[in-house]
């Protein structure tokens, strides 16, 4: 997915959950889009300990696996929102500026 050039400056990538981690304690970015299958530590892993690091950023799970059931567990950890993998990219554009919106 490719979030340069539609309002989003990508700040870092990571091939794994850990390095994932080393990257967002690093940058501390606004928006975090965490794909659940990753060598090393997968995303539900990272998830808690991302959230940790960067108490401030917005966590989106991109995933394939099924909705349902990985949305919940991704949320209880501390996502902030869910995609599946294969939404199109002006919708997860959409969702993504909706959750950074400020509330109100």
């Amino acid at each position: 997915m490719c979030l340069s050039g539609h309002g989003h400056d990508v700040v870092g990538e990571a091939g794994d959950g850990r390095a994932g981690i080393e990257v967002v304690g690093r940058h501390q970015p606004d928006l975090v889009v965490l794909d659940l299958s990753m060598p090393v530590m997968d995303g539900l892993e990272a998830l808690p300990h991302l959230r940790r690091t960067s108490p401030g950023s917005t966590i989106v799970v991109l995933s394939a696996h099924g909705a349902d059931q990985m949305a919940q567990r991704a949320l209880d950890l501390g996502a902030d929102g869910y995609i599946e993998k294969g939404t199109s990219l002006r919708v997860v554009l959409a969702r993504i500026d909706v959750l950074l919106s400020p509330p109100g």
